[in-house]
């Protein structure tokens, strides 16, 4: 057990101040500002020396008790402070070091677990979260982070909300994996506010915006009636114009910018501003392929059409070329005689 230093005093009922040399503390302390049975109202802990230290078991405080040396630990209406001398929450933790640990919790042990539990107890949507507050400027690349390590120093993946100033793009969500420094890169996968999601793109434009090479078993569009409203059918002349404006379209062999995309291999298809209206997307860049798939069938079918009328022609023509024939064959037997 150690001993409290010499700057410890007592006042008892009657006032009187009694100094104290040395303090050993056994057992259970307890301080209160109401006074305590027989002689000890308040007890006093002025200042600990660096030879010295008093430590115990069971102690109790009533009031405030901090360290007036490092301000390293207070308590202050309830609340604990490591750090500060004002907590303002239940358990308050601040520094202000660049580069240091503010808090951690570790378990050494090789079976154990380090968990940080946040539990509500009602069904609110707010009874429970973990909030992450950044005051620092904002940037693509700024903005609060949950980074995970496989070492003290090497962080391997992260989840990022993106503090940017940009309206569009201010808390946007990225999701990094692997890799050295992921707090200070844009993820793999991100999510805007307004929905849109990317894998490789950092800003998506589309719902959802693939960089890369994507693969399904299948890629279904709803097109039942059920899901439609306004629904016109194309008359044959629309078919014809489909036909024609395909007519017009010239396939092209390309390479992708490398801003656009990693993928350097040579890739065949269409220049979408040569395309029609009707088969792009909205902002005119991207080829929506359900679109271009009903064009081509549109375009198959106008063909069916012209291919229909021109058999009956033929069919019409063979007729004709039939009944020739056999008035030739008329006239000739007629001629022999």
């Amino acid at each position: 057990m150690r001993l409290v230093t010499t700057k410890v005093f007592a006042v008892g009922r009657s006032n009187e101040v009694r100094w104290v040399d040395r303090l050993k503390i056994s057992g259970g302390l307890r301080m209160n500002v109401k006074a305590q049975a027989n002689s000890i109202s308040i007890l006093f802990l002025i200042g600990i020396c660096g030879g010295h230290a008093a430590s115990a078991q069971n102690v109790t405080v009533h009031g405030t008790l901090t360290d007036l040396q490092s301000a390293y630990f207070a308590t202050q209406g309830g609340n604990v402070g490591v750090g500060t001398q004002s907590p303002q929450a239940s358990l308050h933790v601040f520094g202000n070091s660049p580069g240091s640990v503010i808090a951690r919790v570790e378990n050494a042990s090789p079976t154990g677990e380090a968990r940080v539990v946040v539990a509500g107890n009602s069904n609110t949507l707010t009874s429970s979260f973990l909030q992450i507050i950044t005051n620092g400027a904002a940037g693509g690349l700024a903005g609060g982070s949950i980074l995970f390590y496989d070492s003290y120093s090497s962080a391997r993946a992260a989840i990022k909300v993106r503090t940017s100033s940009s309206a569009g793009d201010k808390g946007a969500m990225t999701f990094v994996a692997g890799g050295q420094g992921g707090e200070s890169m844009d993820g793999q996968l991100t999510i805007l506010p307004n929905g849109n999601v990317g894998v490789g793109v950092p800003v998506p434009a589309y719902r959802l915006h693939v960089n890369g090479t994507a693969a399904a078993l299948s890629w279904q569009t709803p097109s039942s009636r059920v899901f439609k409203q306004d629904v016109r059918h194309l008359a044959n002349k629309d078919y014809a114009h489909v036909l024609s404006e395909l007519a017009q379209v010239d396939l092209a062999r390309y390479r992708y910018r490398p801003e656009v995309t990693s993928d350097d291999g040579e890739h065949f298809g269409f220049i979408a501003e040569e395309l029609p209206r009707e088969v792009l997307s909205r902002d005119g860049k991207a080829v929506d392929v359900y679109a271009l798939a009903s064009y081509g069938l549109a375009a198959s079918k106008a063909l069916m059409t012209r291919n229909d009328v021109l058999t009956n022609e033929v069919r019409e023509l063979r007729r004709e070329l039939d009944a020739q024939r056999r008035e030739i064959a008329k006239l000739s037997a007629g001629a022999m005689r």
